[in-house]
């Protein structure tokens, strides 16, 4: 799910120099993500620059039960940690090099202790492997990074597999978030829809989602809604390819029905909760001040909040970092809200929502990141729209990988499933997504031309 905002202009679906994401973001280097890589920087000729955690000009800021302390690298951060809490995370972070290495992208549920890793969730794993809280807190914050949700729901199977579909990880922790695009990432989409549009015969329809799929030995029938409710015939095709996630293809109505193993899966498959909390300013005033922007946190740190906050003044902001667009126009600081916190925080009043995380930023930054000196502040929320239910994609709770998780990637006749919700190699990633379509595209192609040649 990729969408920019303009923040010179303050408009959605555009591609400049001025926009920052509201959705996936991150490319890493060719031979970590060579899917994405290969379309986006290769074939559509996007540029892509620098986007780490840690960049070179500035001090980050992490909070520990230990205090605050400045960092220049993850690494430099992580020996900021409690030594204890240090060996505790050495030993579960190898345990989980281990153990991901002998779990298939295609078939995790083969693995001989399937059943056993996926009878239980990462947060059962991480209280029988680390003891200290603020190990414990670490764990759970490197699931909402990965997940987008909190480790007392998904399946330690699904972790182990989401580790494997990233290479390493290391690779999830660092190489993941090398690069940004230039132009945003909706820039690539928007760059292949023109092409789409350009092409005779085809064309993008926008904001027609599909109700109705019907399949029979002659094609595939796609059958949508446009903007004022009423329906309209998409397209007519060999066969099709859908990007749905689970649960909003369980809107879509199939003809004939799905089968019962791929409805009661998708049925099991909810969305992570992942809010970016962008807040736009000027300038990046922060590195006037020898900051780079990333704020990292295992505690929460001392906030006076207000009463109308309440209980949400322990909410965990536990990354935050310099997302300002390319041109430098204006600069931007990101939080992610996720997992339990993005329940939390969204429930809030908007008013009190933005006083929370900034708040948070200016005890961090200093004044200048106070809430009267921002632009415009950015909570956009994939959970509350219709078609998508989330972000960044789904998840597997206990038991599903190994009950149904057979019927993910299997074809339904003409109907073929594609994007990070499916992928082996980038699950859950950009690279997923891309790399998951060029698989489809390339089972239904020698169909088409075997039933050409016929």
């Amino acid at each position: 799910r990729t969408k920019n905002w303009d923040t010179r202009g303050s408009r959605p679906d555009v591609s400049s120099d001025d926009v920052i994401e509201l959705g996936g973001q991150w490319l890493a280097n060719s031979s970590v993500q060579p899917h994405s890589w290969e379309l986006v920087v290769e074939d559509l000729q996007f540029k892509v620059f620098d986007a780490g955690y840690t960049p070179d000009d500035g001090n980050g800021v992490i909070y520990t039960s230990e205090g605050r302390h400045n960092f220049t690298t993850l690494l430099n951060g992580f020996h900021k940690l409690p030594k204890k809490v240090q060996r505790e995370l050495k030993r579960a972070g190898d345990a989980l090099e281990t153990l991901q290495k002998g779990v298939s992208l295609e078939s995790p549920w083969d693995h001989p202790r399937a059943r056993e890793w996926d009878g239980m969730t990462f947060e059962t794993w991480i209280n029988a492997t680390v003891k200290l809280d603020e190990s414990r807190t670490i764990l759970n914050v490197l699931c909402t990074t990965m997940i987008a949700q909190s480790a007392s729901v998904v399946s330690f199977l699904h972790i182990l597999f989401y580790i494997r579909a990233a290479g390493s990880l290391s690779n999830l922790v660092v190489a993941e978030q090398e690069y940004r695009v230039r132009g945003g990432t909706q820039g690539p989409v928007l760059a292949m829809a023109e092409i789409v549009n350009k092409t005779e015969g085809s064309s993008v329809h926008l904001s027609t989602p599909v109700r109705k799929i019907h399949q029979d030995a002659h094609g595939v029938h796609v059958y949508g809604e446009n903007a004022e409710g009423c329906p309209v015939v998409v397209h007519a095709a060999y066969a099709i390819v859908t990007g749905a996630p689970p649960t909003t293809g369980l809107g879509i109505v199939y003809d004939p029905p799905l089968p019962y193993d791929k409805r009661q899966l998708f049925q099991r498959l909810p969305m992570g909760n992942s809010v970016k909390f962008q807040a736009v300013y000027p300038t990046p005033f922060w590195k006037d001040e020898g900051y780079s922007g990333t704020i990292l946190a295992s505690v929460a740190p001392p906030m006076n909040q207000a009463d109308s906050v309440g209980s949400t003044s322990s909410v965990l902001l536990s990354n935050c970092f310099d997302n300002s667009p390319y041109s430098g126009s204006t600069g931007v600081l990101l939080c992610f809200v996720e997992g339990d916190a993005s329940v939390e925080l969204m429930r809030l009043d908007r008013e009190d929502r933005i006083r929370y995380v900034t708040d948070y930023l200016q005890l961090t930054l200093g004044e200048g990141a106070a809430a009267p000196n921002a632009i415009e502040i950015l909570d956009f929320s994939w959970a509350a729209q219709s078609n998508i239910g989330g972000a960044y994609s789904s998840y597997f709770p206990p038991g599903v990988w190994t009950q149904y998780g057979e019927a993910l990637r299997v074809p339904f006749g003409r109907v073929y499933w594609a994007g990070a919700d499916y992928a082996m190699d980038g699950f859950g990633y950009i690279n997923g997504a891309i790399g998951s379509a060029k698989k489809a595209v390339e089972d239904i192609l020698p169909l088409i031309r075997a039933t050409e040649e016929k």
